[in-house]
């Protein structure tokens, strides 16, 4: 009997993940279905709180008649809560979102890379999305001795997370995209009242979510560590995880700021070496260089450019179709009964799966 009910109810998650009108609520760890999918403002019918469909951010009253765009780039320009928290709110937006159920953390990706979803389980690396997996379930070969790993690309936050700053800023430069280096007016602000209540001299300290574990539990708990000149007002390590960010939004490829090194790296973790090139009798350290570099650049892909959903392009606009708009909260029981239907057809679906109880 138990473990019919554990198939059920793993049958039962697996088959609402995959309905593009579930969504896990942001406010507590219950899920559920939006059958009216112009609709954005919907309510939680286990905490009854409201959140956007469309960014799965937590409902604020400014968000009516706005596209989740439009209503980031007031808070960004509004919300005094909001701008003290600087690029920690920038990165909380870009947090750690499941690549199988969609479930949204906004923590840092930072620390350990390895990331175990408390809703589906699904384990993944939070840097690139893609999974962990136990030996030669990948399908390389000579990968059983590997034990649990994951494929990561070359610009993975894994692999570019021990890069120097100047020269992650230095990709940046070179694909003219800008970052910012210091913290802003709210930051300081915030820093300078509580050094003056509590007497002590004005540290700016960095707000990046984190979760932690005591060997009973996880929780959640900012960072605060102090932050240094030129860093945005984030600590040294988060600083880093922003520049990588921004590296990944705009698919910028560090391969040509690698030397030969790590580029033969890059092509033995793609087990790619009986390919590689040769470097023939005369020829330069530069040119071969340029010959490595051509053949990871052509032979092997970068991870695909990560882009928060309140920033995508076909989010839509008020009037549009899209998020603007009179909207209203989703009926509660509505939605929880949409989600024993579902749960019902994947039953029913899979009877000859599942089989009587005297079969488990």
């Amino acid at each position: 009997d138990d473990d019919h009910n554990i198939f059920t109810q793993k049958l039962c998650d697996f088959t609402l993940q995959r309905n593009s009108d579930f969504m896990w609520c942001p406010h507590c760890s219950g899920g559920f279905i939006n059958d009216i999918q112009e609709r954005n403002c919907v309510t939680c019918p286990t905490c009854q709180k409201k959140s956007c469909f469309k960014c799965r951010e937590k409902w604020e009253e400014q968000h009516e008649g706005k596209s989740c765009e439009m209503f980031q780039r007031w808070k960004a320009e509004n919300d005094p809560a909001f701008q003290a928290k600087g690029l920690a709110a920038h990165m909380a937006r870009h947090g750690i979102t499941c690549p199988s159920c969609k479930y949204r953390y906004e923590l840092s990706r930072g620390a350990c890379m390895h990331f175990t979803c408390s809703q589906c389980k699904h384990e993944f690396c939070s840097g690139c999305d893609n999974p962990f997996m136990r030996g030669n379930e990948c399908g390389r070969p000579n990968h059983e001795m590997l034990g649990f790993h994951c494929h990561c690309p070359r610009d993975c936050l894994s692999r570019l997370r021990d890069y120097p700053i100047e020269k992650l800023q230095n990709i940046l430069q070179k694909g003219t995209v800008e970052y910012q280096t210091e913290p802003t007016e709210a930051q300081v602000r915030q820093a300078e009242e509580k050094a003056e209540e509590e007497g002590d001299q004005i540290r700016v300290q960095c707000s990046i979510n984190l979760q932690k574990e005591d060997g009973t539990r996880l929780y959640d708990e900012l960072c605060g560590a102090d932050t240094a000149e030129g860093h945005a007002g984030l600590c040294e390590k988060h600083y880093r995880e922003y520049l990588v960010q921004m590296i990944n939004n705009n698919a910028l490829d560090p391969a040509p700021f690698m030397d030969a090194d790590d580029l033969v790296n890059v092509i033995r973790q793609n087990d790619l070496m009986d390919d590689k090139p040769k470097q023939q009798s005369g020829v330069s350290e530069d040119d071969y260089k340029k010959q490595l570099l051509e053949f990871v650049q052509t032979r092997i892909r970068l991870m695909r450019a990560k882009k928060d959903v309140a920033f995508d392009a076909g989010a839509g606009g008020g009037g549009q179709g899209g998020v603007g708009g009179r909207r209203e909260g989703n009926d509660p029981q509505e939605a929880g009964d949409r989600i024993g239907e579902v749960a019902e057809e994947a039953i029913d679906d899979d009877e000859d799966i599942l089989g009587d109880d005297d079969d488990m």
